[in-house]
């Protein structure tokens, strides 16, 4: 639906509740696809960072084993979305085959991961943790995957370099009700007070005076994006603190580099700086 010029907030609210069925229509339909808007608002508490997780599973210089963020609840989007915890809990016990594909590019030339190196889960995190520095905690949807290098070079290669910082879910809503911060509309005031105090940027909900809250939705597929609708959905890198991750960030940039003489240390030529540098960024 587009959106009319409003005077004030007060009339805003009353066309959003007036048209509330068609709007919550609308965004089932058009859940499955959420892209981020062409114009948008840069949280200062969202810093760049890395982020390491612990695994038994090293890289190899063929795959590479990483847990993706797919989607945080408690944050509301820049669709005014707001997904709410255990959203993901039915899709989850009901959903056999998922895939992790490039920029919701859901072909054969899109996919990154295929269902059966993807383990689909529901995690805790603290924001702080995801890069977001803020108090408190988010339910994470979050895709251990283990990317094969022949199945999208391309984009194996942009992991590898940790490049990919945020991911983005294809789903389809089910449940969702709307939320005004307005007493005149009971039912919709009382979604308002019943959430309001779960979202992590509130602030940005109180100045529009509004929200759509999502308590269940089914998952299709998980992607890497530049940029999502929800930012909070970075890469967890597997921390290897040996030199099999340097031999294979060195075969990033050298691709005819040897791992035949793996208990050799790895002394890079200080002759040519340009090779140098490439050894060591």
């Amino acid at each position: 639906m587009k959106m009319p010029t409003f005077a004030n907030k007060k009339e805003e609210i009353d066309f959003l509740v007036k048209n509330k069925s068609l709007l919550i229509t609308e965004k089932k339909i058009n859940s499955n696809l959420k892209r981020q808007d062409e114009f948008i608002t840069i949280d200062s508490n969202l810093v760049s960072k890395s982020i390491a997780k612990e695994t038994v599973k090293e890289d190899t210089e063929d795959v590479l084993y990483r847990d993706l963020i797919i989607n945080t609840t408690n944050y509301m989007d820049s669709h005014s979305d707001v997904h709410l915890s255990k959203i993901w809990n039915k899709s989850l016990s009901e959903k056999k085959d998922r895939y992790h594909v490039k920029e919701h590019d859901l072909s054969f030339n899109g996919v990154i991961t295929y269902s059966k190196d993807i383990e689909a889960f529901v995690k805790a995190f603290t924001w702080k943790e995801l890069g977001y520095n803020v108090e408190g905690t988010t339910e994470a949807l979050v895709y251990s995957v283990a990317i094969q290098k022949n199945v999208n070079k391309e984009m194996f290669d942009l992991y590898l370099k940790n490049i990919v910082k945020q991911h983005s879910v294809r789903m389809q809503y089910i449940k969702i009700e709307m939320a005004v911060n307005d007493e005149d509309y009971k039912e919709e005031f009382a979604t308002w007070n019943k959430y309001i105090s779960e979202i992590v940027n509130s602030e940005k909900a109180i100045e529009q005076g509004y929200f759509f809250a999502v308590t269940e939705a089914k998952e299709i597929e998980g992607s890497a994006v530049l940029m999502g609708s929800n930012p909070i959905t970075p890469t967890i890198e597997n921390k290897q603190d040996n030199e099999t991750a340097l031999i294979e960030r060195i075969k990033f940039y050298e691709p005819n580099f040897s791992l035949k003489n793996l208990n050799e240390p790895i002394k890079p030529q200080t002759k040519d700086e340009d090779n140098l540098y490439l050894l060591t960024i």
